[in-house]
Formats: structure tokens, sequence, C-alpha cells
């Protein structure tokens, strides 16, 4: 179940997610959204 969450994240954290995220779209060149970038980091971290 997804859920709609507002948060805060530091600059360099930002700017990680975000360089993953264009690498991942320029090795797939496909559509990489931040947010599933997010959860996939997350989820990897909490199990």
């Amino acid at each position: 179940m997804r859920k709609c969450v507002k948060i805060i994240i530091d600059y360099y954290i930002n700017k990680k997610i975000r360089l993953r995220q264009a690498k991942i779209i320029q090795q797939d060149q496909s559509i990489y959204s931040y947010s599933r970038v997010l959860n996939e980091d997350l989820h990897k971290i909490l199990n």
C-alpha cells in the first residue's frame, strides 16, 4: 500500500538520490521516478 507523505531531506542525501536516479535512467533508457529510487533504498535499509 502506498501513502503520500511529506518529508524534509538534507541536501547531500537528495543529491545522492538524484545521481542514483540519473544513473539508472541512463542505463535503462526508461522512466525511473525519484519516489521509486527512494522507496527501493529505504526497503534495502529496513529489511
